[in-house]
């Protein structure tokens, strides 16, 4: 099983200093990253309420999409790899007007398989 050098400082400085405008303004933040396990919240500010006071669908999307490439960086690193989403499919089960928290982690087993 091979194993990868995972620099989680490089991974925090993509998410306390984002590159991406978008990013930047989210609010988004990182609140665990260790190795093949990623926590990211976003706040509900006006950037991110609809029409009827609930999350915007769009920003339930971008705060899953940012945890999952944080859960990709915190498992292969930021050095040799560069994800790219290809698809995605969203099932939106219920409006919320909390703050979005995603929780993500694999297991070295499925590290290794992926």
């Amino acid at each position: 099983m091979k194993t990868y050098h995972v620099d989680l400082e490089k991974v925090r400085a993509r998410y306390d200093h984002p590159g991406i405008r978008y990013v930047a303004m989210s609010g988004i933040r990182a609140d665990v990253l260790e190795e093949r396990h990623a926590k990211l919240s976003m706040p509900l500010g006006d950037l991110h309420i609809n029409h009827v006071g609930t999350a915007y669908a769009g920003s339930i999307f971008i705060a899953i999409e940012l945890s999952a490439a944080a859960l990709f960086f915190c498992t292969y690193g930021v050095e040799e790899w560069v994800p790219i989403v290809r698809s995605v499919t969203v099932d939106y089960l219920k409006p919320t007007k909390l703050e979005l928290t995603a929780d993500l982690s694999l297991t070295a087993e499925e590290a290794a398989e992926k």
